[in-house]
């Protein structure tokens, strides 16, 4: 135990130095997507001026080569993300960059670790480093820190739920529930799973309780510094949609590909009712969050792998559920997403290195994390969410054999 805590001040310290080398980026300091959503909050607060008003992508235009169009450096979020961006806009931005980055970067190693420690999953704290380095220089979770985004609140969140469930704390975990919604896109269907497997079950209305209250006081924080928030914010999202046409994995790949979102949408009903009354703790559960993760990155049209930043969490629960569950399949996964990590960071390494393919780094990543994992991810899932046994019972069994 004493290892792991050295383990975590040591990727803290790392987590700090990315933050103060970034920061110390003219280039990624004022280009960041964090600074349009600081610059808009700030606005709100010095002049009263709505988060939604089309002058602020003007003003972040003007003051950087990046974004290039208005609607590119807008407040393109809900408006209860004001509850992460409005401590930083009292701060200077330099300052207030700085401290946001070393905080997402938190959010994901506490996740992970803490993740690591209810599901002993590695099983060693060599193991631990390991993965949790590789997960640190993840090219997406790299991204998402150099663009300062807002991911790994939804990461965060997400591992406080399955623990908070874990202990029949349904209505912490309804509450933490609210950390999904910042940029819902991300883990659409996580969300929707989970309201769809709390309804089958009176004692998990707890969880639609905890959800409904953060809500409904989210919404009514939102107003009070923006009133009529909501239709500006779909007006806006709209007008953002049409301008970058962000396309799904499946778009992607399959141009009207409305046979394949058929059959996802049928599965995903499938799964999702027969797991309906899976306990919090059974294997079944794991890989229900783990496929609901998958199919929201392949199905749901978001820019860029930055959603990403969720992949290790995804995999210590499918390596964890795997481990007794079936050492074939436990042995494959872990080749396979071994493989495609190299291979994503390889081609991302050549493809910046090399002149004639400068552009290609993201495609090439893109092609191994955002297309080929996620949709292993799905494969690998399926398994688990058939099962019926907890990890107790799969780890008694286990034991019996020998």
């Amino acid at each position: 135990m004493k290892k792991s805590y050295i383990l975590i001040v040591f990727c803290v310290s790392i987590s700090v130095l990315i933050s103060l080398l970034l920061s110390r980026q003219q280039s990624i300091l004022i280009r960041s997507d964090h600074y349009s959503r600081w610059y808009a909050t700030y606005r709100l607060i010095s002049d009263n001026r709505s988060i939604y008003d089309p002058q602020n992508g003007v003003d972040v235009v003007s003051l950087n080569s990046r974004p290039t169009d208005p609607i590119a450096g807008t407040f393109s979020y809900p408006a209860h993300l004001l509850f992460f961006t409005l401590p930083f806009a009292l701060l200077p931005y330099p300052i207030a960059h700085f401290l946001w980055l070393v905080i997402i970067q938190l959010f994901v190693i506490i996740a992970i670790w803490l993740l690591y420690r209810e599901m002993e999953w590695p099983k060693t704290i060599n193991q631990f480093t390991i993965f949790l380095i590789l997960s640190i220089f993840f090219i997406p979770n790299i991204q998402n820190v150099i663009w300062g985004q807002f991911n790994s609140i939804s990461v965060i969140s997400l591992v406080i739920i399955i623990l908070a469930l874990r202990r029949d704390e349904y209505f912490i975990a309804g509450l933490c529930s609210i950390g999904l919604t910042f940029k819902p896109q991300t883990m659409l269907f996580v969300l929707a799973f989970l309201i769809f497997w709390a309804i089958f079950s009176r004692k998990r209305w707890h969880f639609l309780l905890g959800l409904g209250l953060s809500l409904f006081g989210s919404i009514l924080f939102a107003n009070w510094y923006e009133p009529n928030w909501i239709s500006f914010f779909i007006e806006g999202l709209e007008i953002y949609s049409k301008f970058f046409n962000p396309k799904s994995v499946i778009d992607s790949l399959i141009p009207h590909g409305w046979i394949l979102y058929i059959f996802a949408a049928v599965i995903t009903v499938l799964l999702f009712l027969y797991n309906r009354k899976s306990s919090p703790i059974s294997i079944s559960f794991n890989g229900s969050i783990v496929y609901s993760l998958g199919i929201s990155w392949l199905t749901v049209p978001v820019l860029g792998m930055m959603n990403l930043v969720a992949f290790p969490i995804a995999l210590i629960l499918l390596f964890s559920s795997f481990g007794d569950y079936n050492k074939k399949l436990y042995r494959l996964s872990i080749a396979s997403f071994s493989l495609i990590y190299f291979f994503g960071l390889l081609g991302f390494i050549y493809g910046l290195s090399n002149p004639n393919l400068y552009g290609q780094h993201i495609h090439l990543s893109e092609l191994a994390y955002k297309i080929i994992a996620s949709g292993l991810l799905i494969l690998f899932s399926i398994p688990l969410t058939l099962s019926s046994k907890t990890q107790k019972e799969v780890e008694d069994s286990f034991m019996v054999s020998y």
